[in-house]
């Protein structure tokens, strides 16, 4: 803000009166307008207008990363997974997140990250998502990989690739889901291991998801059974290097929500009666 600089008082505006100190003041937060610089009256923001002055810089901030978080998580339901949302039902698995958000700055420089395995609809995509939201809060670049696109990618690009996964390569974290479900290829699976080496190497942090058993991923890697399974089992040796495995089996999520969903409908269309 530029400082005007008077030898004479100015007259004084609506909301202002003139202090003992021969100042203006405000007279809702009762703080100066002025100082005095060498004789000379200066305009200062009491603290009303700083008020007025951050409330607007957060708001266009908080509007940067709301545009941000769209850009980052394309799917509407996983911009609004937090951790006040969690039902309590595995607090140990949201300690462990809530930790993982308040120590990332740490995790990140080690390229750690975290692997949830464990049966479908068990919560593995909201642990993920409610971290997501959280790091995008404090203006991480988070991004969600598909790992169908990294196939499709690596089939136009063979040559660059790494050039081609430059986009994902910038970010701060990455969230996988679902890995092994892809299609079982040699192309596929080298294309994938190629892109988990490459974040691997670059120190990136992955959230990621299976629902492979831990006991299905080590008997991959200890004994593969096909050539893509071999591949596979260099992706998990990967995984388990950099990322600390959080099991989630006991809760079926989404089977209750399931239930709740049917009891609502009911309840709409008047079955209960």
């Amino acid at each position: 803000m530029a400082i005007n600089f008077m030898k004479i008082q100015r007259e004084l505006q609506k909301n202002e009166y003139l202090g003992s100190d021969g100042l203006v003041y405000c007279s809702k937060c009762k703080t100066p307008k002025q100082m005095l610089i060498e004789g000379h009256y200066c305009h200062i923001s009491c603290k009303c207008e700083m008020e007025i002055v951050q409330a607007e810089e957060l708001e266009v901030k908080r509007k940067l990363i709301e545009s941000r978080r769209k850009d980052y998580i394309p799917v509407d339901k996983f911009r609004n997974f937090r951790f006040s949302k969690d039902d309590g039902q595995t607090p140990k698995t949201k300690l462990i997140c809530e930790r993982y958000v308040e120590k990332f700055a740490e995790m990140k420089a080690k390229g750690m990250g975290l692997l949830f395995f464990g049966d479908v609809g068990t919560g593995k995509t909201f642990y993920e998502y409610c971290i997501a939201n959280e790091l995008i809060d404090r203006e991480y670049f988070v991004k969600c990989v598909n790992l169908i696109s990294i196939i499709q990618t690596a089939q136009k690009f063979k040559e660059d690739f790494d050039t081609a996964m430059e986009q994902h390569y910038k970010s701060d974290l990455l969230i996988i889901d679902d890995i092994g479900v892809e299609r079982e290829t040699s192309f596929a699976a080298e294309a994938v291991y190629k892109f988990i080496d490459g974040c691997y190497i670059r120190d990136i942090p992955i959230l990621a998801s299976t629902n492979n058993s831990i006991d299905e991923m080590k008997q991959i890697m200890e004994a593969p059974p096909s050539k893509e399974a071999f591949v596979y089992a260099r992706i998990y040796d990967r995984l388990f290097e950099r990322c600390y495995p959080i099991r989630l089996t006991k809760v079926k999520r989404r089977v209750n929500l399931s239930q709740e969903n049917q009891k609502e409908t009911e309840r709409i269309l008047g079955l209960n009666n």
